[in-house]
């Protein structure tokens, strides 16, 4: 993976925590790396977590070579293309997340009562 710039990263951070409310968390997920791919493959659908994510990959590698969209116009490198988001995003949103790491089980919680109707 490559050095993404504290702007862009930020705003992948933004956007992810800005949909979690469409994710489904599931109450035993025990650590911050589950979480964060839990997060991350449920949000790429989202416009904006993929603009976002776009970005950041931009400034990855694949192969040896540095991600573009035209990256995964092969079939064989579409089919790594999940992987490459969750990967790239654990990096990414890894410090961002740190602290909240001790709140997991409590964050976890809110989320599902949000979720939850009135």
């Amino acid at each position: 993976m490559g050095e993404v710039p504290w702007e862009e990263a930020f705003k992948l951070f933004q956007m992810i925590v800005k949909s979690m409310k469409s994710v489904e968390v599931d109450p035993t997920i025990k650590n911050l790396s589950e979480f964060i791919s839990a997060l991350i493959g449920a949000q790429i659908a989202d416009d904006e977590v993929g603009k976002a994510m776009w970005v950041c990959l931009g400034r990855c590698t694949y192969g040896g070579t540095r991600i573009t969209k035209s990256t995964f116009e092969d079939m064989k490198a579409r089919g790594d293309f999940i992987d490459v988001c969750i990967e790239a995003g654990r990096e990414i949103l890894n410090p961002f997340m740190k602290g909240l790491y001790v709140a997991l089980p409590r964050l976890t919680e809110m989320i599902i009562n949000t979720r939850k109707p009135k």
